[in-house]
Formats: structure tokens, C-alpha cells, sequence
């Protein structure tokens, strides 16, 4: 019996891949989470399955990138799948960086989430085969680390949400309480750390990444 917990912000998502999953014999759904603190919250409490079934894009509370770094330290036993509506080199990487042992595009159908479960569960892997990663591969990206993954912090990226939600910028430093002189810090560090050189391009950066909606 694989034990399963389904971790996702979209409640009709939530329920039918988790009733979906509860519907064959050999898994066992315990747990659903509808935010990243309430997956972390049902795991401290003592709900721990085999596999987690974790959204990367919940950008409204902890992300799915922050969920897998927490667990990875605290409870690397969990096997966790990505699962998302990204279809991005650079979300999958990430993923894979921080231990998630599949990736899979919510456009699957559930008998193919099912398999990949499965598979994962007896020590396998899965990412978007159009990606084509070899182990080689893999293992290059398990050891090199994501400065937009690792090192952005919470106040640089209140400032870029601010911005992607329509707030003008000669607003935004009223907004979080700080010197306008100081608000260029915060985005020429996420340029640097996302390799883009604009507020737009930063934007849509963090789109496809699923840090912003």
C-alpha cells in the first residue's frame, strides 16, 4: 500500500485527483492540503506518507519550492512528485534540485499519475520527456546550485509583487515602508539572481517559474 498525501491551491483539482487516487486498491490517500502550510502543518503533525503529490505554483502563501527545500531537510524519507501546470526547463530543474524525484504536468491523465507513483515509489524517476535529461544530466543539476531558487529573499520579492499586481513603482516604497532610494536594491538583486535585466522581464521570469500568477 503506497501512502499519498495531495497538496494543491485549487480545491476541484485537490479533491478529484485525491477521490482519484483514494479509488485504487494499492494507495492510500492520507492527507490533503490545500496550501503549502497546511501540507507542512499535517506532515509536523504526524500525517507523513510515502509519496507527496506537491503544486510548484502556490504563490499566494509557501510555494511548492519552499515546501520541498523544508522537507528535504526535515523529512527526506517523503518522496515527493512535482506536479504543475508548468511545462518549464527551468521549474523542472529546480525541482530537481531540491529533491523532487518526479515532475509531472497536471494535463496527465490519472491512470498515467497513478503509473508514475508507482514508479517512483520503487526507486524510479520521471520528468517531461520532452526535457530529455540524461542521468548525467540529473546529477549536474542536483549539485549546482539556483540563485532565483536558493538565494532570493521575502523582501525582494514583496517589492516585484507589488509591481506584477499593477502597484505604480513610485508606490510601492509607501507600501512597505521603506526609502524610495532604497527600492532599486531589492530589484537590481533579483536581476542579478534571475538573469534578467527589466521589471517586465523579471515579471514574466517569475511567471513561468510559478513564483508569480
Amino acid at each position: 500500500m503506497i501512502s499519498v498525501m495531495v497538496c494543491d491551491d485549487c480545491a476541484l483539482l485537490l479533491d478529484f485527483v485525491a477521490l482519484g487516487l483514494a479509488e485504487y486498491s494499492d494507495f492510500k490517500v492520507v492527507g490533503k492540503a490545500a496550501s503549502g502550510e497546511e501540507c507542512i502543518e499535517l506532515i509536523e503533525k504526524g500525517i507523513i506518507p510515502d509519496v507527496l503529490l506537491l503544486d510548484v505554483s502556490m504563490p499566494k502563501g509557501i510555494s511548492g519550492y519552499e515546501v520541498a527545500k523544508y522537507l528535504q531537510l526535515t523529512f527526506p524519507a517523503i518522496i515527493i512528485i512535482a506536479f504543475s501546470m508548468l511545462s518549464d526547463y527551468s521549474a523542472t530543474n529546480a525541482m530537481i534540485r531540491i529533491g523532487a524525484k518526479a515532475f509531472i504536468i497536471k494535463e496527465k491523465k490519472l491512470t498515467e499519475i497513478a503509473e508514475i507513483i508507482r514508479l517512483v515509489h520503487i526507486g524510479g524517476s520521471y520528468y517531461p520527456p520532452e526535457f530529455k535529461y540524461s542521468q548525467a544530466q540529473i546529477d549536474e543539476i542536483k549539485k549546482t546550485p539556483i540563485p532565483w531558487l536558493e538565494k532570493v529573499k521575502s523582501e525582494e520579492m514583496e517589492v516585484i509583487k507589488l509591481i506584477a499586481n499593477d502597484c505604480p513603482q513610485k508606490q510601492v516604497p509607501d507600501q512597505l515602508n521603506i526609502s524610495s532610494s532604497l527600492m532599486g536594491k531589492p530589484l537590481n538583486k533579483l536581476f542579478k539572481k534571475t538573469n534578467t535585466h527589466n521589471a517586465l522581464g523579471l515579471i514574466n521570469f517569475l511567471r513561468t517559474v510559478g513564483l508569480l500568477k
